[in-house]
């Protein structure tokens, strides 16, 4: 019975932790960027009913050798850092949403480049700390 209750617990925790990823709203998966162009960055977190304090993001950006398989994981490897900072997304409808203007890094080769949002809060009453890292495979024109 007590492994019961713990495997629902650890169900129950995942669920919550779910609730709070993010997404990379913009820009699209696939996107075509510029070396040197100013893009927009949309970091998007469903609200969510259990409480959440929103700490920093990082975004960054590292270009593959020759295709997304042989770029470094973002979680070994940010690449270039766009912006590392506070994260205060605002509530729009059901989603909070926060929009950060960054340069692609000139030195970006043609090819392929991944696009990184590292992402830190506390979560829950104790509060639980919760890093996590989501990307997107952008094309450099």
């Amino acid at each position: 019975m007590k492994c019961f209750s713990t495997a629902i617990l650890a169900s129950l925790f995942a669920t919550v932790a779910y609730a709070q990823n993010i997404v990379i709203a913009a820009p699209v998966a696939q996107s075509s960027v510029t070396p040197g162009e100013s893009i927009r960055v949309q970091v998007n977190v469903p609200d969510s009913l259990s409480p959440s304090t929103e700490v920093a993001v990082v975004i960054a950006m590292i270009g593959c050798t020759t295709s997304p398989a042989h770029c470094p994981a973002p979680s070994e490897q940010l690449g270039n850092i766009l912006y590392n900072g506070v994260y205060s997304p605002t509530l729009v409808g059901t989603t909070k949403v926060q929009n950060f203007t960054v340069t692609v890094p000139s030195g970006l080769k043609a090819g392929q480049a991944v696009l990184s949002v590292s992402h830190f809060n506390l979560i829950g009453a104790g509060p639980a700390p919760n890093l996590e890292v989501e990307n997107i495979t952008l094309t450099v024109a």
